[in-house]
């Protein structure tokens, strides 16, 4: 295909205004801080969410610690002087179109609003708001009273360390500011694409972090003098900033109920074959047709808002389907038909795959069940002890 030179001088052309066009779109700059003096106010509701009231709190200690600078915080109510970080759902954040409610779960969005022509007179504006869960308690930043929970819906909180991390360069490497980074500078102007996104990973626990010395090397457990512990605040802060939580899971032993509930009207529902060596059976019989009706059963109840069986754990919209906290498996012909005599991978081994194809077999006969009423739920299991590889099935 040939061009006119006048047909290449239109293209250059449009070319030239397309990508001005694009750079307007991506040259919405907000100037937070400028030579040493704030340039912006943090905006929030009168009456924020927790998520909001911590990420405002998370987002000015951060650029203080950039800049030296201490931003100023106003509620809508209020007159916000230089250009506006709205931080959660506000009067504000409504004109632009955005509402807490409208973001899905964990979703949330960095935005930037320039001053343009449908609304002259307005500031710059950086919004940072998602989906939060409708708690208007106090925040006390200082002694961490009020902190979220993990779990708590706090979509804002994720916009304002995503903001952090993508416009700002800070990054947290271990708790405390021993582990913040960032590079100090006296102008912090912000600028870029707007930010919609939500985790990939939908559950995220690292655990046990209570076990955090203090500082930061010692041994809380198993020293003569063991150091003490991080403090509560710092480890949830610690938490919070890497975005642990989500969506509840549990996935932990979780049969140990069904020995109050059945082992005296339904004793074949338990392992066989420790009568003369145990006082109770060490597990399940784990292939028993009644046994697993009656754990589909379990399972349907709490998916349908009845509530959780003693002794179950479930969280969220998953449901733990996790032996007993042992490899005393069930004798009878069944169970033992799908055991390995001998591990073939970890033998000799804590992790290893004995009982994978045992394990495997009775949780897709409650998965199979399961889809067919709850399809959107979830069965958690673990990858432990003797079912710690894949089954040897599809």
């Amino acid at each position: 295909m040939s061009m006119t030179r006048n047909s290449l001088e239109f293209a250059a052309i449009l070319a030239m205004a397309t990508t001005a066009t694009g750079l307007r779109a991506m040259a919405a700059g907000v100037t937070l801080v400028e030579n040493g003096q704030p340039r912006a106010t943090i905006v929030l509701a009168e009456r924020p969410t927790r998520a909001a009231q911590l990420a405002a709190y998370e987002l000015q200690y951060h650029i203080r610690k950039i800049t030296g600078v201490d931003l100023p915080m106003a509620a809508e109510t209020q007159t916000a002087t230089g250009a506006r970080v709205l931080v959660g759902e506000s009067a504000a954040t409504r004109e632009l179109g955005l509402k807490s409610a409208d973001f899905a779960p964990q979703e949330y969005l960095i935005a930037f609003r320039p001053t343009g022509p449908t609304s002259p007179t307005a500031p710059n504006t950086l919004v940072l708001i998602g989906r939060d869960k409708a708690d208007t308690n106090r925040v006390d930043y200082v002694s961490g009273n009020g902190f979220l929970d993990l779990f708590d819906e706090q979509g804002t909180l994720y916009a304002a360390y995503d903001f952090l991390e993508r416009f700002c360069g800070v990054r947290w490497y271990l708790p405390t500011d021993l582990g913040i980074t960032y590079t100090e500078r006296g102008t912090l102007e912000v600028q870029g694409k707007d930010v919609r996104r939500s985790p990939d990973m939908k559950f995220r626990s690292v655990s046990p972090v209570y076990r955090i010395p203090a500082d930061l090397c010692g041994d809380t457990v198993k020293s003569d003098k063991p150091t003490a512990a991080l403090s509560w605040r710092e480890i949830m802060l610690w938490q919070h900033r890497n975005r642990m939580g989500g969506s509840p899971r549990k996935a932990n032993h979780s049969f140990y109920g069904y020995y109050d509930r059945f082992l005296k009207e339904h004793p074949e529902w338990f392992a066989q074959g420790y009568e003369k060596t145990s006082p109770k059976p060490p597990q399940l019989c784990y292939t028993h047709p009644d046994l697993i009706r009656q754990v589909i059963q379990d399972a349907r109840d709490y998916f349908d808002g009845k509530g959780i069986k003693p002794g179950a754990q479930a969280a969220g919209d998953g449901f733990a389907l996790v032996p007993m906290d042992n490899s005393q498996w069930c004798r009878c012909p069944r169970c033992q038909s799908l055991l390995l005599k001998e591990a073939t991978i970890g033998k000799g081994e804590f992790s290893n795959n004995r009982a994978s194809a045992y394990v495997f077999t009775f949780v897709n006969a409650v998965a199979r069940e399961i889809k067919k009423s709850h399809p959107d739920k979830r069965l958690n299991v673990l990858a432990y002890m003797d079912w710690f590889t894949p089954p040897p099935f599809p």
